[in-house]
């Protein structure tokens, strides 16, 4: 797949007038983002920091598209899909959109007929275009990839919208990224998907790369974003969890380190297995799996759970999030926070529809979310001002998506809160595999916030045992 080449003497956006079928002002940099995109050839990802408007950016390129026959609009979740039909009944005067979610006998047959009738030039020019807001899940289904095929294929002029970009890198998703789509738009604060280079690769050459970004400082210069202060906890390891750390790290080395020769099958090089042999690529998702194992101990550091209560009173939750490792951890910390009065709710996959969790929580009838990663991309909480991070990935798109729920600006919104959690292990030993990716996260956090400052110099003494200054977690 290769990014459609630019169109010569596109027209440009020279002023923030709205552009066709768009009832909204455009900003400043939504205005450059949409000349960026325009200047490209209509191919292209908005690379825009969490609530600087990526919507409406996406909005506006599609409205500048003249005689347009199909929109596609993908989103990782049906909490997006469902904003983005929102966005569109509100912020433009397109048709309604149809909705490629939930049963597929409610949407399969109109969706045929459309596309059918477009593709035979029997459907009424002012009606168009066509607009489809679906779940990455349900769009990459070989059922919509056969659908479209019996209707003729995709229209002459069609645009994808990629929300969240990054998802449709994975390979379960790639369905989606059509070679006959003229028309393509990504739109992600973090569209590098981390330790996955064909993903990102296959990203930037189907789209045609990054076109346009706006960073998150400057939206929080801009007064776009809201300014933050940053707190961070330390939370050392049990013994008993620093051993099962280390023996996991032994076995994951030996893995990832023991060349046994040749696979004699070609698949590149072996690795023992008892008298059989592990070619690199069973080597390598073992590794994987107890890679796996290893990050849990310690997002569920039990030192963390037990620090809790201090957390709580220094920063008391009545619009926060709290970002938990498991459905287990979210249920203690549920529990936990009910006992001492606060009104909480658990926001998890298992929580059914979740809607009305977040209508209770806009409203302030909720003090906390307690969260397993539902809440990590694309949802609109602006009423959020404290995040609490029990549990992190170690992709750095996780904790930048989780920081930016609470930076929208909100009435009674002044300044945002991270509280985090630092994890070490127990002092008289230092495994860089368990503190590096630790230290680049506060790094990261620190690094635009409020108080940068007086995390650092509260934070160095404290790792000192480590080996660690002043000039390390600058």
């Amino acid at each position: 797949m290769t990014a459609v080449q630019p169109i010569k003497g596109a027209s440009l956006v020279t002023n923030a007038t709205d552009p066709r079928f768009l009832n909204v002002e455009l900003k400043q940099r939504q205005v450059d983002a949409l000349n960026a995109w325009t200047s490209a050839g209509h191919c292209g990802i908005l690379a825009m920091a969490t609530g600087t408007g990526k919507t409406i950016s996406g909005l506006a390129c599609a409205a500048s598209l003249e005689s347009l026959d199909l929109i596609v609009i993908g989103a990782p979740t049906n909490e997006i899909v469902r904003q983005w039909v929102d966005e569109l009944s509100t912020r433009t005067t397109f048709r309604p959109a149809l909705t490629v979610t939930g049963k597929a006998e409610q949407w399969m047959e109109p969706l045929f007929r459309k596309l059918h009738l477009v593709n035979h030039r029997q459907f009424p020019r002012e009606r168009l275009p066509i607009i489809i807001v679906g779940s990455y899940s349900e769009l990459s289904k070989s059922r919509v990839e056969n659908l479209i095929a019996d209707a003729g294929g995709l229209p002459l002029r069609s645009l994808l919208i990629a929300d969240e970009v990054h998802g449709t890198g994975a390979e379960v998703y790639r369905r989606i990224l059509r070679s006959d789509f003229r028309y393509r738009l990504g739109l992600s604060a973090t569209p590098i998907r981390p330790y996955d280079e064909e993903g990102s690769n296959l990203l930037l050459e189907y789209f045609g790369g990054v076109v346009y970004e706006f960073k998150l400082e400057e939206a929080i210069a801009a007064g776009i974003l809201s300014e933050y202060d940053y707190h961070v906890y330390m939370a050392r390891l049990t013994a008993d969890e620093y051993f099962e750390y280390r023996e996991l790290t032994v076995k994951i080395g030996r893995l990832l380190g023991r060349n046994q020769g040749e696979d004699p099958r070609g698949g590149g090089r072996s690795f023992a297995k008892g008298r059989s042999q592990m070619t690199q690529e069973e080597a390598f998702k073992q590794a994987q799996r107890l890679m796996i194992q290893r990050a849990q101990i310690v997002k569920a550091a039990e030192e963390k759970f037990s620090s809790f209560n201090q957390v709580i009173r220094d920063h008391p939750p009545r619009r926060g999030i709290i970002y938990c490792a498991d459905i287990d951890q979210a249920t203690r910390i549920s529990a936990k926070l009910g006992q001492q009065g606060f009104r909480v709710a658990r926001y998890s996959s298992i929580d059914g529809d979740r809607q009305p969790i977040l209508a209770a929580f806009a409203r302030g009838e909720l003090d906390a979310l307690v969260a397993v990663k539902c809440l990590d991309e694309g949802v609109d909480v602006p009423a959020a001002n404290l995040a609490i991070i029990l549990a992190n990935d170690s992709s750095e798109r996780q904790f930048i998506q989780r920081r930016g729920r609470i930076l929208r600006i909100a009435p009674e919104k002044s300044i945002a809160k991270v509280v985090d959690f630092l994890v070490v292990p127990p002092l008289g030993d230092y495994p860089p595999e368990l503190i590096a990716p630790e230290i680049n996260r506060v790094k990261y956090f620190a690094h635009a916030a409020r108080n940068r400052t007086s995390v650092i110099t509260k934070l160095a003494p404290e790792l000192a045992p480590y080996g660690l200054s002043y000039s390390d977690l600058w």
